[in-house]
């Protein structure tokens, strides 16, 4: 009866205020001076399980007049609290992709600077499991250090660049950023400077400074990471070296060539490298003399050097080291005749296939199914068949399953795509849209089902790029599948290939989603391509009430203000005037202005653009001739188009995007086989503008048209 009836006054400390349980606590610290030992065990396990919530009220019952009740007080307290930080840290292991929305995120930053020693104590324990540690662990512990260390903690932040895991430059350049720049360069200069600091620490330190951003390319760093190549810590030589490739300044060659007969293997590998950079017959000497260097690591970094340094010429100097005892070398060699062309590459490069080491498949495997895939021998295909069944080293093979694939596909095109679909649809295979691409260029009308299996059941990365494959081999069996993912799916990526291919196919309902997405931030720059396929796809389904949304995001976002704009004109909403009218009294930009006074005209506002097209009246330019058609066209004085419109098309006949704007001038007044001839001249110089036709408003009427579909096809 009495723990029954210590139970139902426990059921109710849920939904208790905390007078409640505050006098819970109370009754249960008094049972715990109790004669009986029964009553004093059950009254201890109940206040454990109240948990943290019981602190404030047992923190001041430490005292207790009861010496045995201060005790069990006590250990109560130290108990809850270390639980407490445990389940309070706990969420530092979490995967999110953005951790700082969550809610562990907001609390442990609550706790401010006292965090600060936990946060290094975990960063120790990640350390100490290096190569293991686990990543997102170390990140979200970064994150939140971020939010709570300021800049009197510059040192201790530093302090964390003696570690061997790259991850901790990484994550520390980050939170540098958000401190005074001065005081950071100044500090960093100190500890460059400094030869008695930890060797690794300041190998870090340079290697944050091949970012020209980070040092703000003041003379003063170059001048001491330049005279850092002489270090006497080894690490530091060779990270100074990696920052002299960067920045290829021709008066180190001298310094680099020496170090290229450094002690060190490692800074031999790494002057070796730096070499890259410099094409001088002395360099080429220097690098085909290190291919008989004694050790491997410095006779891979000139094979890698020499791919640029010479040609086919230098195959017999190299073949030799597809015999190396060293599979890096060997790979390496490989690697370099197959940029060759060199078929006697083949063999080894099949032998290597067969390595097991962990170390170099996880170094060089992909380099090596590359070259394969370079090569194209069907010799090749089944050595790779067999290494993507492979299961001797999961992990690591299955990294680079995707290089397999597309190796393959490359290989044997339409004769093997009954053998990859397995792999290809299967959503355990990492990074399978690399493999997509390669399939995509395939002709064959077998591609389409597999990329429709993809877009049904693959992760979303793959489903964003079997949806791009789709719409550019003109699928239209896609569109339903892409108005459900656009309903269902939140990833920005898969969220802006959906909208592309709903525009392209024109597959209408999707309105209501359009609008609430246009509501999310557009100055968050993970949404980037999401709103310029959002904007996109509200110039051509125009969903009522778009207008004064879009006017907001173009005063949000400067990115996508310019798209905005004509958005707005494609709207036609004369409620977004106002916004325009302010956009173009506060606009200085010429190209900007001009957007703005077309967008204006074609909403009625005529007076700015007719004034325009006065002050451009005679100028025959490229640019002012196209301005003149697009001034015309605003005005709807189409009439007058005609012999200006052949004066702007012969102008700048080179220039594919002066031939596009015309083409998507002419789609829109019905010229479509002037349209066509533009539009296929401007494609014939740069393809890639297929991707901007298909959802560009300009070109609505012709997606109609075969001719139209056939030449995007036709470019891809």
């Amino acid at each position: 009866m009495r723990r029954l009836a210590i139970i139902v006054l426990l059921s109710t400390v849920v939904s208790a205020e905390p007078e409640s349980l505050g006098k819970i606590v109370d009754d249960l610290v008094a049972k715990l001076g109790a004669e009986d030992f029964a009553v004093r065990q059950e009254a201890f396990e109940e206040l454990d399980r109240l948990g943290a919530d019981a602190l404030p009220w047992l923190e001041p019952r430490t005292e207790h007049p009861d010496p045995e009740v201060s005790r069990m007080v006590r250990r109560l307290v130290d108990s809850l609290r270390a639980r407490a930080e445990r389940e309070g840290l706990a969420g530092l292991g979490s995967r999110e992709d953005d951790f700082r929305r969550t809610e562990t995120f907001r609390r442990l930053v609550a706790r401010g600077r006292d965090l600060i020693p936990v946060l290094l104590r975990i960063l120790d324990e990640e350390d100490a499991r290096h190569p293991e540690y686990d990543y997102h662990r170390l990140r979200n512990v970064y994150l939140v250090l971020g939010e709570v260390a300021g800049p009197e903690d510059l040192d201790l932040l530093l302090s964390r660049l003696r570690a061997e895991n790259v991850q901790h430059r990484i994550l520390v350049e980050t939170i540098l950023r958000g401190f005074p720049v001065t005081l950071v360069r100044a500090r960093v200069l100190d500890l460059l400077a400094t030869v008695e600091a930890p060797a690794q620490q300041r190998a870090h330190l340079v290697e944050m400074c091949i970012n020209s951003s980070f040092t703000g390319n003041e003379e003063r760093f170059h001048t001491l990471l330049v005279r850092l190549v002489d270090d006497p810590a080894e690490l530091v030589r060779a990270a100074a070296l990696r920052y002299l490739m960067i920045r290829r300044d021709e008066a180190t060659l001298p310094r680099v060539i020496a170090r290229a007969s450094d002690e060190a293997p490692a800074v031999r590998a790494a002057a070796l490298r730096t070499l890259t950079m410099f094409r001088t017959p002395e360099v080429r000497d220097v690098l085909l003399a290190a291919l008989a260097d004694p050790h491997p690591e410095a006779r891979a970094a000139a094979l890698q050097s020499l791919s640029g340094a010479g040609g086919p010429d230098l195959a017999p100097r190299i073949r030799p080291l597809l015999e190396d005892p060293d599979p890096n070398v060997r790979s390496s060699a490989a690697q370099l005749l197959a940029t060759y062309g060199d078929r006697s590459a083949l063999p080894a490069l099949i032998a290597l296939l067969s390595e097991r080491n962990r170390d170099f498949l996880s170094r060089t495997l992909h380099a090596v199914v590359d070259a394969l895939g370079r090569i194209r021998d069907p010799a090749a295909l089944e050595p790779l068949f067999a290494l993507l069944a492979d299961s001797s080293d999961d992990e690591v093979i299955a990294n680079y399953r995707y290089m397999i694939l597309r190796a393959i596909l490359q290989i044997g095109g339409e004769a093997v795509l009954s053998r990859v679909e397995p792999w290809l649809v299967d959503p355990e295979v990492r990074n399978v849209h690399v493999a997509l691409d390669e399939l995509a260029r395939l002709d064959s009308p077998k591609v389409d089902p597999i990329l429709l299996a993809i877009l049904a059941k693959g992760d979303r990365t793959a489903k964003a790029s079997a949806l791009r494959a789709l719409v550019e081999r003109d699928c239209a069996a896609c569109a339903p599948l892409a108005a459900k993912a656009l309903s269902e799916e939140n990833d920005p990526w898969l969220l802006s290939e959906a909208l592309k291919a709903i525009t392209w196919f024109g597959q209408s309902g999707s309105e209501p989603r359009i609008l609430a997405l246009l509501a999310l931030d557009p100055a968050d720059t993970r949404n980037a391509a999401l709103f310029y396929a959002l904007l996109r796809a509200t110039m051509v389904f125009r969903p009522a009430g778009a207008g004064p949304r879009v006017a907001e995001i173009a005063r949000l976002s400067a990115g996508s203000r310019s798209l905005a704009i004509e958005a707005l004109r494609e709207l036609r909403d004369p409620a977004t005037l106002p916004a325009l009218r302010a956009f173009l009294a506060e606009e200085v930009a010429p190209a900007a202005t001009f957007r703005l006074t077309v967008a204006l005209a074609h909403l009625g506002e005529k007076a700015p653009a007719e004034k325009l097209l006065a002050d451009l009246a005679g100028s025959e330019s490229p640019s002012d001739l196209l301005a003149r058609v697009e001034l015309l066209f605003a005005l709807g004085r189409t009439g007058d188009l005609g012999p200006l419109l052949d004066r702007a098309a012969q102008a700048d006949p080179e220039n594919s995007l002066h031939l596009y704007r015309l083409a998507g001038l002419c789609a829109q007044i019905g010229e479509v086989d002037r349209a066509l001839d533009l539009m296929t001249r401007a494609l014939a110089r740069r393809p890639f503008m297929r991707n901007q036709v298909r959802d560009d408003p300009d070109f609505a009427l012709l997606r109609a048209h075969e001719p139209f579909r056939l030449l995007l096809r036709k470019s891809r």
